[in-house]
């Protein structure tokens, strides 16, 4: 089961619309590729030209870009984004998973319920999402630490 989540945000880096979504069974590139969509429907859809796009999947990245080949299970998703892409001048970048943290916390609180959830207020927000953003609109750094795993290897000298 994966779920998806992502914020739209304006020049000032207000969120001025925010979702978790369940989206079923499916893989990791799938969830990437529909929580895109839904992100760049609603800017369409909405109004806003000229949209910047952030997602920490290279590969989705790549794809929209017609840079890599696209896997067959998300090529019709890889399509209407492209199609929206170059429709509205959107620009889709890479990011990292650092730098995507808010969108990352919504895509897990939709695994914890079946109801797609919309915010178009901060308020609305939950608590931990609300702390995130924060951090992300001052520009407050946010690190991965990654525990390193002993070796297996024996290094036995003659």
């Amino acid at each position: 089961m994966c779920g998806g989540g992502g914020l739209v945000r304006n020049n000032q880096g207000i969120v001025i619309f925010a979702y978790s979504i369940p989206l079923g069974p499916g893989t990791s590139n799938f969830a990437e590729a529909a929580t895109v969509l839904i992100g760049i429907k609603w800017c369409a859809t909405n109004g806003y030209g000229l949209s910047l796009g952030e997602t920490d999947s290279m590969l989705l990245t790549k794809c929209i870009r017609r840079e890599w080949k696209v896997p067959w299970k998300i090529e019709s998703i890889i399509t209407e984004i492209q199609d929206i892409v170059e429709e509205h001048g959107f620009v889709i970048n890479h990011c990292f998973r650092e730098a995507n943290k808010p969108a990352d916390k919504l895509a897990s609180l939709s695994h914890i319920s079946n109801i797609i959830h919309v915010f178009n207020s901060f308020v609305d927000f939950p608590n931990q999402v609300k702390g995130l953003v924060n951090m992300d609109r001052w520009d407050i750094p946010s690190f991965r630490i990654k525990i390193a795993k002993p070796g297996h290897v024996i290094h036995d000298l003659p």
